[in-house]
């Protein structure tokens, strides 16, 4: 589940109209291919175009207002994979494509999906509580979403499975991009807002798993992405954002997978 950091900003700029215009022309279409994890070119009235390629294994997908939500097949080692890269490719839209940072968890649970209208279960309150308490753009792992997949050995089975490809590609680029891909999953502490009543906002930490979106992705991106303001929580959002971007770039490579594989076969 993911929330457009600064909707409701950009809904007073642009209107109610100039936002729907904005949604149906921009952020539905990167929605969509980051749902369908591929894409492929067909020939259109002006051209060729760059469309969707929905399979079998493509993620369902629902906009409600200012989120956006993601729904794996299963909870299968498949659909993990598949839904880690849907996410990944949403964040990078929105630090890239669109300039519209989104703010998410992957939750895990039972859910109900019948049509275009019903969607209920524990994995959507899961993902919402994940979701909501973050203060920054980004996306990690619910506790519920992370005992579940170190369990089945989802992380280990990732990690282990995708630096073996990389120890037997013998040309650099494969080997970088290996690399890069098992990096895309890291271990960080994710700012967080505490929000009591009657008192202002307050923020600590909490270690979780999260998604790296930086990897190939241009640098200083987290402070171009969010749109100038002088509110201070936007402020503090935004400033999360930048610094884990620069941690990301100096830690999160292949120095920083081995210990964090090894962290995982521990548990």
């Amino acid at each position: 589940m993911f929330d457009i950091l600064g909707f409701k900003a950009l809904r007073c700029s642009l209107e109610t109209a100039g936002l729907y215009t904005r949604l149906k022309q921009l952020v539905v279409p990167l929605m969509q291919h980051a749902a369908a994890g591929r894409g492929k070119i067909i020939d259109g009235p002006m051209g060729s175009l760059f469309v969707p390629d929905f399979h079998a294994q493509s993620v369902e997908y629902r906009i409600i207002s200012d989120t956006i939500i993601l729904i794996s097949k299963d909870d299968t080692f498949q659909s993990f994979l598949n839904i880690i890269n849907s996410c990944v490719q949403l964040l990078k839209f929105g630090f890239a494509g669109s300039k519209t940072p989104y703010r998410g968890a992957i939750g895990w649970g039972d859910v109900v999906l019948d049509g275009p209208h019903i969607l209920v279960g524990e994995a959507v309150e899961d993902a919402h509580a994940g979701e909501s308490c973050q203060a920054w753009a980004g996306c990690m792992l619910t506790p519920a979403c992370e005992a579940f997949v170190i369990e089945h050995n989802y992380l280990y089975d990732y990690f282990w499975g995708v630096l073996h490809v990389a120890e037997q590609e013998a040309e650099p680029q494969k080997q970088r991009k290996a690399v890069d891909l098992a990096s895309l999953i890291a271990h960080y502490p994710v700012p967080i807002q505490v929000n009591r009543k009657n008192e202002p906002k307050a923020y600590a930490t909490r270690e979780a798993y999260v998604l790296d979106w930086t990897i190939g992705m241009f640098e200083g991106a987290a402070a171009k992405a969010f749109h100038q303001s002088s509110e201070p929580h936007v402020m503090v959002l935004q400033q999360n954002t930048i610094e884990f971007e620069a941690w990301a770039r100096k830690n999160n490579r292949r120095g920083f997978v081995g210990p964090l594989v090894a962290d995982v076969a521990g548990n």
